[in-house]
């Protein structure tokens, strides 16, 4: 029995590998090309000094929201807006994706989700634009979606909302 064990552990079936490159972005709507790999700037991350580094490595895609970095130093949008400046990187060669607060509740006072609507959700994506100073952003997450079906549905027709006022990226 020893024997029948390792002799299937010395021959196994050769895996399959797919030798073809990894391509360093992935088109996620027609026209629409992610970084597969982006610095993420929460709770802490210290964007000042990680993304002129990033920028510098050729990193080109980040990943942000709005309330980040409000509980915790570092990681305000405000922050990683002054790091791109600094870094001189244009708004053409990076991807922004931000998320808009839904299911979390940070301080579990159990009020998440509570009241939330598309209204809410095009408020967001709008104060969003404005900590980053920037007009558009590539893509927009609802971060921790809600438990109820419903208000999923309103939050998502506010980010419809906020893509037919071409603030996020569609094509």
């Amino acid at each position: 029995m020893l024997a029948t064990m390792l002799s299937t552990i010395a021959s196994p079936i050769a895996p399959t590998i797919d030798a073809s490159p990894i391509t360093p972005t992935i088109e996620i709507a027609p026209g629409v090309a992610m970084p597969r790999v982006n610095l993420g700037t929460c709770c802490g991350s210290e964007s000042t000094n990680a993304f002129p580094s990033w920028w510098g490595a050729g990193g080109h895609g980040v990943d942000t929201a709005f309330d980040y970095g409000k509980e915790v130093p570092g990681g305000k949008e405000t922050e990683l807006t002054a790091a791109i400046t600094k870094a001189g990187a244009s708004r053409e060669s990076l991807f922004i994706t931000t998320k808009i607060r839904a299911g979390l509740d940070p301080f579990h006072l159990g009020k998440a989700c509570i009241g939330l609507d598309a209204d809410y959700a095009l408020k967001a994506v709008k104060a969003d634009l404005a900590e980053l100073k920037v007009s558009q952003v590539d893509l927009v997450l609802l971060h921790a979606p809600c438990n109820s079906d419903a208000t999923n549905a309103k939050l998502w027709q506010g980010l419809e909302e906020a893509l037919a006022q071409n603030l996020t990226r569609g094509e």
